[in-house]
């Protein structure tokens, strides 16, 4: 999706960018705290662009961005039959490298959920009250430590961790 609404500085000195963002949207969310760097990328050579932004707005819209992510070739399908209602306090990590071909980036997205809901249509579950901080990072996956909420109303507390693969 495309970022609008952009208050930013930017500064160029030969190859290195910097960009100090004040506010601006993506989707129905506000993007606040956000730099956005072209850096050198050790790994594939050439450049990355590095971003860090904190993400506040509709959970709906996080879990559009997944849906158009390279996270759905991870899950397939398994999303779309997902809904949510609340909101998402996150922060974002991203080194995108710019090297054609490159396949090495890195994401890192801590969000925090507060009395959210989540229906999985395909499997007939809906969460309610849902709270709790969810983790991502691309070498690690997903986790989570404490999240709450009641499903056919029974209080539940969960953990989640996954476990990355070799590529």
């Amino acid at each position: 999706p495309a970022i609008g609404n952009i208050d930013a500085h930017f500064l160029m000195d030969d190859i290195d960018i910097d960009v100090q963002v004040s506010e601006a949207s993506l989707l129905r969310s506000s993007l606040s705290h956000t730099q956005v760097a072209v850096l050198e990328d050790s790994v594939n050579g050439g450049l990355k662009l590095n971003i860090n932004t904190q993400v506040k707005g509709p959970l709906s819209d996080g879990l559009d961005i997944l849906r158009n992510s390279p996270v759905r070739q991870a899950l397939g399908s398994g999303l779309d039959t997902w809904q949510v209602r609340g909101v998402m306090d996150a922060q974002l990590e991203l080194d995108i490298p710019l090297t054609p071909g490159a396949t090495n980036g890195r994401q890192k997205v801590v969000a925090k959920l507060e009395q959210s809901q989540l229906t999985m249509a395909d499997i007939n579950l809906a969460f309610d009250n849902l709270s709790g901080v969810l983790r991502y990072q691309t070498d690690k996956g997903l986790s989570a430590n404490n999240l709450a909420a009641s499903l056919w109303g029974q209080p539940l507390t969960a953990k989640i961790h996954s476990k990355v693969g070799p590529k």
